[in-house]
C-alpha cells in the first residue's frame, strides 16, 4: 500500500483529488494538509510515501515547503500546479513529477506507478528531493543547496548550513555536522562544485570547510594555519590555501 498526503489550501480540490485517486489501486491515504507548515509537520508525523503538493498556498507555498525539505523518509513527491509555462519548463528540465490542475487519469495513474517503484529506492528518492530543491529554488532566484549523506543505513537530506566540514579519507568523503557523521554520496570534487559561491572553502587537498563554523585561525611555521571550528576540531590549513581563506575571513 502506498501512503498518501494531500497538501494543497483549497478543500475542494483536496476532495477531487481524493475521488480521483480512490479509483487506483493499493492506496491509503494517510492525511491531508491546506498549508506548507501543515505538509512540514504531516510528512514528519505520518511519513507519506507519496505526496502531492500545491505550489500555491497561503502563509507557507509548496516552494517554502521544497526549500525546507530536509532529514530522511522522504517521499515521491508529486507538484501540483496550473499552467504555467515556465514553471513547467523548469520541472520538465529537471525532471520532476507533476500533474496539471484539475488532474486527469493518466497524470495520476503516472505519479502513483513512480512513486510505487520508488518505494524500496531510498538514494533515488532523496536524490528527487535534491533536484527539486535545486531547481524550484532557483526558479524564484534563491538557490538553495542540499547535501545527501549516509548514516546507519538512512539517507538523509542535509541543509548545508549545518553541515561543519566535509573530509576525504581512503576514498570516502565524510560530512561533519554537530551531532553526526554522514558518508557523502558526492565525491569531494563534485561538492567543490556544488558548493561554489557559499560559505564552503577547501583548506586542504582533502578537505572543505564551512567558514561560518570557523572559531580560530592561528598562524604556524611554514606559511600554514591551524584552524579550529566550533565543534573543537582542529585542522591544518596548507599554505595554499592559507591566504585564500584569510581572505574569506578578512583577516
Amino acid at each position: 500500500m502506498i501512503g498518501v498526503l494531500i497538501a494543497d489550501d483549497e478543500a475542494l480540490a483536496r476532495r477531487a483529488l481524493r475521488e480521483d485517486l480512490e479509483t487506483l489501486a493499493d492506496l491509503k491515504f494517510i492525511g491531508e494538509a491546506e498549508d506548507g507548515e501543515d505538509a512540514l509537520t504531516a510528512m514528519c508525523t505520518l511519513r507519506p510515501d507519496l505526496l502531492f503538493l500545491d505550489l500555491q498556498m497561503p502563509s507557507m507555498s509548496g516552494f517554502d515547503v521544497i526549500r525546507s525539505l530536509s532529514g530522511s523518509a522522504l517521499p515521491w513527491i508529486v507538484v501540483l500546479t496550473e499552467y504555467d509555462s515556465s514553471i513547467l519548463a523548469t520541472l520538465e528540465a529537471a525532471g520532476i513529477e507533476y500533474v496539471l490542475k484539475p488532474a486527469n487519469e493518466t497524470s495520476l495513474k503516472r505519479a502513483v506507478e513512480q512513486a510505487r517503484r520508488m518505494q524500496s529506492k531510498k538514494l533515488e528518492l532523496v536524490q528527487a528531493a535534491a533536484r527539486l530543491v535545486e531547481a524550484l529554488t532557483a526558479k524564484n532566484g534563491a538557490r538553495v543547496r542540499k547535501v545527501i549523506g549516509r548514516n546507519a543505513g538512512e539517507y538523509f537530506l542535509l541543509d548545508v548550513d549545518e553541515i561543519i566540514a566535509f573530509h576525504a579519507d581512503r576514498g570516502a568523503v565524510w560530512i561533519v555536522t554537530a551531532q553526526k557523521r554522514y558518508l557523502a554520496a558526492e565525491a569531494l570534487r563534485n561538492l567543490d562544485v556544488l558548493l561554489r559561491d557559499t560559505a564552503f572553502q577547501r583548506v586542504d587537498r582533502g578537505v572543505i570547510v564551512n567558514v561560518d563554523h570557523v572559531r580560530e585561525i592561528r598562524p604556524m611555521s611554514g606559511q600554514r594555519s591551524l584552524l579550529r571550528l566550533t565543534n573543537a576540531d582542529e585542522l591544518i590549513v596548507s599554505k595554499q590555501q592559507a591566504e585564500g581563506l584569510r581572505h574569506r575571513l578578512r583577516l
